[in-house]
């Protein structure tokens, strides 16, 4: 097969409408117009090859099948899941709240979050308010009252 322009400007072509449009389509006009063309294309590949599929046994046929079946199980399952977060909206479980400020890095289970949690308020990422409980984005005035100032970490540039 030769490349021919007609061929680039098609690929062009396919590029533009790619990059601008499709990622402004909603995900239920996406999902409609794969199932669309997943059903015009398997109705062309058996209106084209019609007579050897004729030949075939019926462990061929749904060996042929497999594919076609597991893409539309799929295109299924994803419109399933799209149309159930677009009724029940985004965000709306039960869970509850986390709270509004964390424990201090001394109370940590391992070495590693702990040394990460202390990294943190030495950086001045966090600080620690008077209940001992860490409150985030809140520079850190003075910290000789913790043991992390004379950490490595407290010196770093």
């Amino acid at each position: 097969m030769e490349f021919f322009l007609p061929t680039v400007f098609l690929m062009l072509v396919a590029f533009l409408f790619t990059v601008t449009v499709i990622p402004k389509m909603s995900h239920i006009v996406i999902l409609v117009a794969a199932a669309i063309f997943i059903t015009i294309t398997v109705y062309n590949h058996y209106s084209l090859f019609a007579d050897e599929y004729k030949v075939m046994s019926w462990i061929d046929t749904a060996k042929q099948f497999a594919p076609t079946l597991l893409i539309l199980l799929v295109i299924a399952l994803t419109g399933g899941y799209l149309l159930y977060i677009s009724t029940t909206g985004k965000g709306s479980s039960n869970l509850p709240m986390p709270p509004a400020s964390i424990p201090p890095p001394e109370t940590a289970t391992n070495y590693m979050t702990q040394a990460i949690g202390q990294g943190l308020v030495a950086a001045g990422a966090t600080s620690v308010n008077r209940s001992g409980n860490v409150r985030n984005n809140v520079p850190i005035a003075n910290t000789a009252h913790m043991n992390v100032a004379e950490s490595v970490l407290s010196k770093a540039p």
